[in-house]
């Protein structure tokens, strides 16, 4: 029996990190090759931006200002868009028993009525203020196709013209209320009005309702020739006169005055009026 010893073998460590020098490789060159090429072009898409400035807010100046040789004057005045308008109405249908037995309206929806909308600027007058003055003529045309119903459709209505003139001589003279009294009185001129769905929309030719549009005349009140739901609606508007954007672009549809005056004239707050 012999015993013999071994010596343990060392475990060699492997060396994963390498280093290595010398010169560069031809990728590297590529790689900052690249880098610079890049570099180049950015800075000259960034020339050419900067150079084409003027040429982009001069583009933006002829597209979004107004004048008469700019680029989007002939689609302001005569825009392609034309908006459908859907008219409902409610029909009164115990009328009698309204009357008779102060009975609860009954009401009913029908419609929609509708039309197609074509509006133009007329009458457009630039100024060397930056400012542009036009009025807007609107026509309407019926489409049966896309109506559920008929122009010829009867209707019943709260008499509006009537409650319109009540309301209106409230603050008037004595003698005014008494008159108009006396008149709805002898000609028994009733709270509805049965119509057709065309006069109720375009204006009844009756002659109360005329009575009543000269009234409200004499009394220094803006109407139209008729009372319909569309007649303000229809033809030429009033006048106004609009930012074109010239000076500032930041302006450009604001509006300077409506028929001479810089205000609506409806509020007393002047920021509330404009």
């Amino acid at each position: 029996f012999e015993y013999a010893h071994e010596t343990p073998k060392r475990n060699k460590r492997k060396n994963y990190l390498t280093i290595t020098t010398g010169a560069p490789t031809k990728r590297s060159y590529l790689c900052v090759q690249s880098i610079l090429y890049f570099l180049l072009l950015l800075n000259s898409v960034i020339a050419i931006i900067m150079w084409a400035t003027n040429w982009y807010q001069l583009i933006i100046y002829k597209v979004q200002v107004l004048s008469n040789n700019s680029l989007n004057v002939e689609l302001w005045k005569n825009p392609t868009w034309q908006p459908l308008l859907s008219i409902y109405i409610f029909n009164y249908t115990n009328v009698d028993r309204i009357l008779e037995y102060s009975e609860k309206p009954n009401v009913k929806e029908i419609g929609p009525y509708v039309f197609r909308e074509k509006a133009n600027k007329v009458n457009v007058t630039f100024y060397q203020n930056g400012t542009v003055s036009y009025q807007v003529r609107r026509n309407y045309t019926f489409l049966p196709e896309k109506t559920r119903g008929s122009l010829n459709d009867i209707i019943y209505t709260p008499n509006v013209v009537l409650l319109s003139a009540a309301q209106m001589i409230k603050e008037k003279p004595w003698f005014v209320r008494k008159t108009l009294g006396a008149l709805i009185s002898a000609t028994k001129v009733s709270a509805f009005n049965n119509f057709t769905v065309n006069d109720f929309i375009m204006g009844p030719e009756d002659w109360f309702s005329k009575i009543g549009l000269n009234l409200k005349r004499a009394l220094g009140e803006d109407v139209p020739s008729k009372f319909g739901l569309l007649t303000k609606r229809m033809g030429l508007s009033g006048n106004f006169t609009m930012n074109t954007g010239k000076y500032n672009t930041d302006l450009v549809g604001q509006f300077e005055y409506i028929d001479g005056r810089p205000g609506l004239g409806k509020w007393e707050d002047e920021e509330c009026d404009k």
